[in-house]
C-alpha cells in the first residue's frame, strides 16, 4: 500500500488540484487505502470542508480520525449509499476494477456529485502488457491482466451520460524496470497473488498454466535492473456534472 502511494500520489494530487478542489469542498475518498489522498484532501479543503474516507478495511485510516474534518467509514463500495448530490468531489484510485458490476457503481458515484462538481476516477488497465518484452512475464501476468481490462471503457461510459457537462482523460504509463520501487510493487503483488495466478491459469482455457518455478523466475526478473517491459496504464477520467 505504501509502495502504491509513493508511485501514484504525485499524479493524484496534481489531478485533484487541476480539478479545482479547494477550501470548503465536501469530498468522498473511496477505497482510501493507507489514507495519503484523504490526508491531502483534508489539508486542501481546510476546516470548512470535509473528507469522508471509505475503505473495506479502515484500520490504516485510524490516524486520520484525529482530524476534525475527516470522517472514516468502513464499508463496501458495491453496496455503499452516498446520497444524491452530497459531495463536491468523488474520487477513486485502483478500486473500481476490483468490483463486480463497476458500471453500475460509476453511475451511483456520479449521482453523489453535486451539479458543477467533479467525479475523478483513476483506474488501471493492462493493455500495455501486449507489448511485453518477456513471454514468461506475460504468461504469469495474464491471469491478473484478464481481470483488469475494464478501465479502457471509462471515457466512453462517462461521456455518453447526459449528466456530464465535460470530460478530460489522462493516461499514464511507464516502462517497468527491474530493481525499482515500481518493480517492487509488482513483485509484492505477484507474490501475494501466487495462488490465484496458478489456479486461474490452470482452470481458464485460454490461459497457459503457470508454475511456482515461473513465479520465482518472474520475481527474479523484477529484481534485475536490466529487465524492462511495458506493463500497465492508469486511465484517469475527470468528469464534471451538469
Amino acid at each position: 500500500m505504501r509502495l502504491l502511494e509513493g508511485l501514484a500520489d504525485a499524479r493524484s494530487f496534481r489531478l485533484l488540484a487541476e480539478a479545482g478542489v479547494t477550501a470548503g469542498w465536501d469530498c468522498a475518498e473511496l477505497g482510501a487505502g493507507g489514507g495519503s489522498v484523504a490526508g491531502w484532501l483534508s489539508d486542501r479543503v481546510g476546516p470548512d470542508g470535509r473528507v469522508m474516507a471509505v475503505d473495506l478495511d479502515a484500520r490504516f485510516l485510524v490516524p486520520l480520525s484525529k482530524r476534525p474534518n475527516v470522517e472514516i467509514l468502513e464499508a463496501d463500495l458495491a453496496t455503499l449509499e452516498l446520497g444524491s448530490g452530497s459531495f463536491d468531489l468523488v474520487h477513486t484510485r485502483n478500486v473500481l476494477v476490483h468490483l463486480r458490476g463497476p458500471d453500475g457503481v460509476v453511475t451511483k458515484l456520479l449521482e453523489a456529485v453535486r451539479p458543477g462538481r467533479v467525479l475523478l476516477l483513476e483506474e488501471p488497465d493492462y493493455y500495455p502488457l501486449a507489448g511485453t518484452s518477456s513471454a514468461l512475464f506475460a504468461r504469469v501476468m495474464a491471469p491478473l491482466a484478464k481481470r483488469l481490462m475494464w478501465a479502457r471503457r471509462l471515457p466512453a461510459l462517462l461521456s455518453g451520460l447526459p449528466e456530464i457537462s465535460d470530460i478530460s482523460v489522462f493516461v499514464e504509463t511507464d516502462m517497468l524496470q527491474g530493481g525499482t520501487p515500481l518493480a517492487a510493487f509488482w513483485a509484492a503483488t505477484i507474490d501475494t497473488a501466487t495462488k490465484t495466478i496458478i489456479e486461474a491459469s490452470a482452470t481458464t482455457p485460454e490461459l497457459t498454466p503457470v508454475s511456482n518455478t515461473d513465479i520465482t523466475d518472474v520475481l527474479d526478473l523484477l529484481d534485475d535492473p536490466s529487465f524492462w517491459t511495458p506493463l500497465v496504464a492508469v486511465i484517469c477520467v475527470t468528469a464534471r456534472k451538469r
